[in-house]
């Protein structure tokens, strides 16, 4: 649970297992201590070359401190209409950054738990390497 400067609350990526199944979600975990405080909250794709599909569905599950529950279900394109890898490196491996929540905020203080499954109809994913999520203030 690392953090990159005073704006950043949470900022990490998980390596995934090769394929990445629908059976094994990524789990992330981090601390919010301001409620009041807005935040932008980005996902964080690395893949290859090799992937096979234009974008990835995924399903992300978020866990309140109260153990509150809710589910979300996010398509992230990671190639444009002609094909082209939309994500940035000059080798087989691109890393790509959207931003999926603007200037929200967290309810309360405490801990939230996030499980990120991937969501497509192929359930043995080949070419994902990792996800990740960038939680930093709100520049509005």
């Amino acid at each position: 649970m690392a953090a990159c400067g005073p704006k950043t609350l949470f900022d990490h990526n998980e390596e995934v297992k090769n394929p990445w199944a629908t059976t094994d979600p990524l789990l992330l975990q981090f601390e919010v201590t301001d409620s009041i405080q807005p935040y932008d909250i980005y996902l964080n794709i690395r893949h290859t070359t090799q992937y096979e599909y234009a974008n990835l569905y995924l399903f992300i599950h978020s866990q309140l401190p109260t153990g509150e529950a809710f589910t979300d279900t996010v398509e992230v394109f990671l190639a444009d209409i002609k094909g082209q890898w939309l994500g940035s490196g000059l080798s087989k491996t691109k890393d790509l950054q959207i931003l999926y929540r603007e200037s929200g905020r967290f309810p309360m203080k405490g801990k939230y738990l996030i499980k990120i499954e991937q969501a497509m109809r192929n359930p043995q994913l080949e070419g994902i390497e990792s996800v990740g999520m960038r939680i930093q203030h709100s520049e509005l």
